[in-house]
């Protein structure tokens, strides 16, 4: 589904990268991408008469039949009426099947309405159609995040950053995905860039210090954490508790007494700011468990899976609390 070159590229630089694939997954917000096109331009040219200098007539280029009909559909859309806009946009392909604008716009009212697999289709068709319409390339990418298609995604993303090298939402969507599938040193360089464009956002410092801890560069991790801190975010701000989380991964990751001690205070202050956060929920129980407190982590753990029942990670963790009981149970029948 990817472009030739854009996906060549995409390849050799994943086979470059040592590093393992791996599933750390945090939420990330998209944003809602919006386009405008260009109308058509008029001309004036130049008509000779039988007699006398040349004379300039003023001609009006003739309208698109579906030219009218992005424009309702626009104003539909940026209403937030997807349904009757999708229809309009419908028409306008029907219309107008080679313009890549109709297909494009088509296609993101398909995806604000969850039809998810013919907004791809339709964006392809858009891009073949007009292979500059980098928003499409955007739009896909957003698709293929929320489905986990990290691969494809970043296929997409590659191509609008090398297009676009100061669209800082794309690059930084790119090192995710590439966070995702393993390419930690490339993700790392990407987020890097965002970073110090935006010393002070939130959300830039931290996906740089998410990937710098999973690569296992903690102290650099805590660093752009500690940073976040400083910025001060509101108490019932969600980026707090993930701030929180994060740093008691760093610690935990340290794996001493000190820093486990530290690392349950941190997991149980991003509870308090965001009680729906099961990931602090895990990594409670993880290091509550290490703690050799296993009733207390066994606990931690029915709140993770309470709060978010579908969360593999979540119940791979208690399994494996249960297994380990069950083993020195069976280990203490054994003895006696």
């Amino acid at each position: 589904m990817l472009q030739a070159n854009g996906r060549a590229k995409y390849i050799q630089m994943k086979s470059n990268s040592n590093s393992k694939r791996k599933h750390f997954i945090y939420r990330l917000s998209l944003p809602l991408i919006l386009s405008t096109f260009a109308g058509f331009s008029c001309f004036s040219p130049i008509i000779e008469p039988a007699l006398g200098k040349p004379q300039f007539f003023g001609v009006k280029a003739k309208e698109e039949p579906s030219e009218k009909l992005l424009d309702s559909g626009r104003k539909l859309f940026l209403s937030g009426q997807f349904q009757p806009a999708c229809e309009v946009f419908r028409q306008a392909v029907e219309k107008n099947p080679e313009s890549g604008a109709n297909h494009f716009e088509y296609a993101r009212t398909l995806a604000r309405l969850g039809n998810e697999d013919k907004a791809v289709s339709e964006f392809l068709e858009a891009l073949n159609h007009d292979p500059g319409l980098i928003d499409a390339r955007k739009e896909m990418a957003a698709i293929f995040m929320k489905r986990g298609s990290f691969d494809e995604a970043g296929g997409q993303l590659k191509q609008v950053v090398d297009a676009q090298p100061g669209d800082l939402v794309s690059r930084g969507n790119l090192g995710i995905c590439m966070q995702k599938i393993g390419l930690l040193d490339q993700a790392i360089e990407q987020l890097r860039v965002v970073q110090q464009k935006e010393p002070s956002s939130v959300e830039a410092l931290f996906n740089l210090g998410a990937a710098l801890r999973e690569k296992g560069e903690i102290d650099e991790a805590k660093e752009k954490f500690a940073q976040i801190l400083l910025l001060k975010p509101k108490p019932d701000d969600a980026k707090l508790s993930l701030t929180y989380l994060e740093l008691g991964r760093c610690l935990l990751q340290k794996n001493d007494a000190n820093n486990i001690r530290s690392a349950v205070a941190l997991e149980k202050l991003a509870i308090k700011c965001l009680p729906s956060n099961h990931w602090a929920y895990l990594t409670l129980g993880e290091a509550l468990e290490k703690e050799g407190k296993e009733t207390e982590a066994l606990e931690a753990f029915r709140q993770a899976i309470q709060i978010n029942p579908k969360a593999p990670e979540t119940r791979a963790a208690l399994e494996r609390l249960l297994n380990g009981k069950a083993a020195k149970q069976r280990q203490k029948l054994t003895v006696r």
